[in-house]
């Protein structure tokens, strides 16, 4: 009778690698606000929301209508980022097209990237970049706020990015739907240096007119010329306090929401 060698003995514990199953996570629900944004919660549409979440921007949809895989969809940061520090959304209903700017603060600089969701029949699709651009070469290294023009005028609409490189700075483009063009740096000059944030927006009236509002002072800039059209300071109130947000009406006055006060301009 013949014995087997031990090299022959077939090892049922340990199958050949090609065989064995390959484990993958996948990215589910992600939930919980980051508060070091501001604004930390935006709206696309009446049913769906754009929030920071973690290294993650979240677009969450809350009608349960739509098939689950609809319910939530990421936009991841860069690896090895600080994560998002900006965000919005700009609505274009004739073309059903919905984008979300984000921007970073990375090792090298500041990125801005933005992305396009397409809208059909109540849903979005996953959302895709469109463009991505470095602000390196103007060593811009934080981000405040970024911004969309609110008209949906052709030719006359435009992006701006308020950040900081060696003193604060303006970058506007302009915009044209899935593109950027024709950058222009503004150096800026404030009335205080020790303020804590800033948020920028433009005009619903006018696309080439900005609001720049901090929790100590506003301006209105006008892009054609650049200039300063409108400067407050609000230090030295007795009603002075932090500012929590600010808002445009359509009549193309503003509102600047503080805890003791509204102004109106």
């Amino acid at each position: 009778m013949e014995s087997s060698s031990p090299n022959t003995t077939t090892n049922k514990e340990n199958p050949p690698k090609e065989k064995q199953k390959q484990t993958s996570v996948k990215l589910q629900w992600v939930f919980g606000i980051r508060k070091d944004i501001t604004p930390n919660l935006l709206m696309i549409d009446a049913d769906t929301v754009v929030y920071p979440a973690s290294h993650y921007l979240v677009i969450f949809n809350h009608n349960r209508k739509i098939p689950f895989s609809q319910i939530q969809q990421f936009i991841p940061g860069t690896p090895h980022s600080k994560g998002f520090a900006a965000f919005n959304v700009l609505n274009v209903p004739a073309i059903h097209k919905r984008y979300i700017a984000a921007a970073e603060e990375i090792a090298e600089g500041v990125t801005v990237s933005i992305y396009s969701l397409i809208n059909s029949q109540g849903m979005y699709n996953m959302p895709t970049k469109l463009i991505s651009v470095s602000l390196y070469d103007i060593q811009m290294s934080k981000v405040f706020h970024l911004a969309f023009s609110q008209r949906d005028q052709p030719n006359n609409n435009y992006f701006a990015l308020l950040g900081m490189s060696e003193e604060p700075s303006l970058v506007v483009w302009r915009w044209e739907y899935d593109n950027l063009k024709d950058r222009a740096v503004h150096s800026l000059k404030f009335p205080v240096k020790d303020f804590k944030n800033l948020q920028i927006s433009f005009s619903v009236y006018r696309n080439d007119h900005i609001v720049i509002v901090s929790d100590k002072f506003f301006q209105v800039i006008s892009l054609k010329p650049f200039e300063v059209k409108h400067q407050f300071s609000l230090e030295g109130s007795e009603t002075y306090t932090t500012i929590y947000s600010h808002c445009w009406f359509y009549d193309g006055n503003f509102c600047i929401c503080k805890k003791k006060f509204n102004f109106r301009y």
